[in-house]
């Protein structure tokens, strides 16, 4: 399978991404627009997660999903250790949420429950394009969690990609706030290269 897991610290108990997001990118100059313009090699996963996101090719949630899979199974071996899956809230509003879809098929495949709602975005503003300082302002109003857990449980918080790590901070801050929390694990399908 095609990976290279990367471990990400934070507040959360283990978390890794299961690879980068791009490979390299050379700057081509301006288009006719005055765009920069860019020649942009992805991983193998990067390119998965382009194509579903950017190209609404859910073909690839299966791919995406296989790999994630063989990781928690035979590299991370959590299997164990978890008690449910949950995403972390979208920033941008589409019909049908990528990470939700990843998140359907792991807990079909890894035989555990998941929870779409446990996390509400409540603010429509979107935060790839904010300083860090106001993307925690931004996710510390714009974030709420809608229930709680009802017995100790170890959770899987799954996102699609780690850039600053600023939502699974918050989605992870208000996760320690139950007390029937035990460990907070974390997993993402890549990461940018500034984060």
């Amino acid at each position: 399978m095609k990976k290279h897991p990367i471990k990400l610290e934070g507040l959360w108990t283990e978390g890794y991404s299961l690879d980068k997001h791009v490979e390299s990118s050379t700057y081509l100059g301006e288009d006719i627009y005055g765009n920069a313009s860019f020649c942009t090699k992805r991983t193998f996963l990067g390119e998965l997660m382009y194509q579903l996101k950017y190209h609404y090719d859910f073909s690839k949630i299966q791919e995406i999903t296989d790999v994630a899979v063989d990781f928690i199974q035979n590299d991370w071996e959590i299997l164990d250790q978890i008690d449910g899956i949950l995403p972390v809230p979208s920033s941008k509003k589409r019909e049908i949420q990528p990470v939700y879809q990843i998140v359907k098929l792991l807990s079909d495949k890894l035989g555990k429950p998941h929870c779409l709602d446990f996390f509400e975005k409540i603010s429509t503003e979107e935060i790839k394009n904010l300083t860090e300082d106001e993307r925690e302002k931004v996710l510390q109003d714009g974030v709420k969690k809608n229930r709680k857990l009802l017995k100790k449980a170890s959770i899987l918080i799954v996102d699609d990609l780690y850039d600053t790590g600023a939502s699974l901070k918050r989605v992870t801050q208000l996760l320690q706030e139950d007390e029937n929390i035990k460990n907070i694990y974390v997993l993402t399908i890549t990461k940018t290269k500034k984060s």
